[in-house]
């Protein structure tokens, strides 16, 4: 197993309030659609704080397996803020 310098594994969601916007190839354009449904992050966060966006998803249970499957590459104990309602 690979040891990275990431501590731990955490898991954060949230409801979309507002629009996305989202670039392409055709330029910017907003996207209403997806406001008030779930998004759901895995970040790999080193021992000074520094965050990388590993997986992001609208499936929680998708996130739970990402996150780890990370944790047992070496990327460190899983943290589920979902569950513990703590904030990232």
């Amino acid at each position: 197993m690979t040891e990275h310098s990431a501590c731990l594994v955490e898991i954060f969601g949230g409801v979309i309030s507002s629009p996305t916007a989202i670039l392409s190839a055709g330029g910017r354009r907003l996207d209403f659609a997806s406001i008030g449904s779930w998004r759901f992050f895995v970040d790999a966060v080193d021992q000074e704080g520094v965050r990388i966006s590993m997986w992001d998803g609208a499936s929680y249970e998708d996130a739970i397996k990402n996150a780890e499957e990370l944790s047992r590459e070496g990327f460190g104990a899983v943290v589920d803020n979902v569950l513990t309602g703590g904030a990232a």
